[in-house]
């Protein structure tokens, strides 16, 4: 394997768990749930779940409750609003607290 394929694939791979940018400044709290891990991270009225275990093409719906209950326990915040396009490896939510 040439040297610029290990170059591309090592920035693809750290680029992987930052979240979006608006959220790359917040310091991450790993929360696992129903065996879901998520790191949460939290600016403003707004708190992100990142999803960081694997799942292959998991439904929205698996992963929105686990997320949900995630963002609560690092938020104390049980209300959110959730975009209803969201993708279920990042879901961003508006806190409602």
């Amino acid at each position: 394997m040439s040297k610029r394929w290990i170059f591309i694939l090592l920035t693809l791979g750290a680029a992987c768990d930052r979240g979006t940018p608006m959220f790359w400044d917040a310091q991450p709290t790993r929360v696992v749930v129903n065996a879901i891990a998520f790191d949460v991270r939290v600016v403003g009225p707004f708190a992100q779940a990142e999803r960081v275990t694997f799942m292959a093409f998991p439904k929205r719906r698996t992963v929105l409750g686990p997320a949900r209950r995630a963002v609560a326990q690092v938020t104390g915040c049980s209300q959110h609003r959730v975009d209803t396009d969201y993708d279920p490896s990042i879901i961003t939510m508006r806190l409602m607290c």
